[in-house]
């Protein structure tokens, strides 16, 4: 996993990174007719909703020597079509303060494209997170404290707007707390069906089930203090979203495994509990789908409450979790 920063105008970050890409050889793939022209349709409904990040895409194809249509597109089809991740999310709010843990399950093909990056953008909250392309995140916290993490459900439709990676990048960058990320996600016309668990320093949990046709929030229920995500949806009103036949075989499993480990421990969750239930191989939270070459690619785990930030690459079974930093707040107000 590459750890790196970035800091400066969205158009600084972006020519930063995508100059640094091209001086290693990366070359944007040239994009067909049809992507290109459903990057234009969601090109709307990211101005609308995230504006800034078109000046990353246009300084990213200044930097790769790329046409801005081709990183518009690019972006743009990140998990409209499958293949699509599996992964497992809790978060859990108690005496040892808001705890965040989550397992990135992917293709192994895709571990030399894992990163862990600080971004620093100007205007907007500096959060350090994870992901396997270059703009996009797939989960981080940022500086007030707030936690996203997204984990892909089978899609009946795909409609053009934002798709996951913008989204937790918009929700990162833009929002201070859980209640000001479920306003804006409520406000989304989302492109992808996926479940945002959202987490903060306060104790805040929500699950955001998000599809192009409909979205709904999920609360803890009462006195549990905890929220499982995985790859199915579970808000009643989101169950006819779901593709079933495209419903990852385990996703069920690893919920309920996770569910019942979180729900035993006594004395609020830590970061230790959290660590050993995402190396778990009982309910197959630690993935290890040798047959298709699929597995967790990282974990993560913070406790929200103590800005503490740890990070496992690979399986966390047998890759030991090291802190990294947690992102600090600046002197200025947003």
């Amino acid at each position: 996993m590459y750890h790196g920063s970035v800091q400066g105008t969205y158009s600084e970050m972006g020519k930063s990174r995508g100059g640094s890409l091209y001086d290693v050889g990366f070359r944007l793939p040239g994009q067909d007719e049809a992507s290109v022209k459903f990057g234009l349709e969601c090109e709307a409904e990211i101005s609308r909703v995230f504006p800034r990040i078109r000046e990353e895409f246009l300084g990213f194809a200044d930097g790769c020597h790329a046409r801005y249509e081709d990183v518009l597109a690019f972006m743009a089809a990140i998990g409209v079509r499958p293949p699509s991740p599996a992964c497992s999310l809790f978060a859990a709010a108690g005496s040892q303060g808001t705890v965040f843990g989550r397992n990135y399950d992917f293709y192994y093909k895709f571990v030399d494209y894992t990163e862990h990056f600080v971004l620093s953008p100007h205007g907007a909250f500096r959060s350090a997170g994870d992901s396997d392309v270059f703009i996009g995140r797939e989960d981080g916290v940022n500086e007030a404290g707030l936690a996203v993490g997204i984990s892909s459900v089978g899609s009946k439709t795909v409609g053009p707007g934002l798709n996951f990676p913008l989204v937790v990048r918009h929700l990162l960058d833009d929002c201070r707390d859980v209640e000001a990320a479920v306003e804006s996600a409520l406000s989304i016309r989302f492109s992808t069906t996926n479940n945002y668990l959202l987490a903060d320093s306060s104790g805040a949990i929500a699950v955001v089930e998000a599809s192009p046709e409909r979205v709904e929030v999920r609360r803890p229920q009462r006195n549990s203090g905890f929220l499982v995500a995985t790859n199915h949806f579970v808000h009643p009103d989101m169950i006819q979203m779901e593709d079933l036949t495209r419903r990852d075989s385990d996703s069920v499993q690893r919920f309920e495994a996770i569910a019942r480990g979180v729900a035993s421990t006594e004395g609020g969750m830590s970061t230790e509990r959290a660590e050993a239930i995402l190396s778990g191989h009982g309910g197959r939270v630690c993935s290890h789908h040798e047959d298709i070459k699929l597995g967790t690619l990282w974990s993560m785990v913070a406790n929200l409450t103590e800005r503490k930030l740890f990070l496992a690459e690979g399986h966390p079974c047998d890759s030991k979790y090291s802190e990294v930093s947690f992102p600090g707040p600046r002197s200025r107000a947003l």
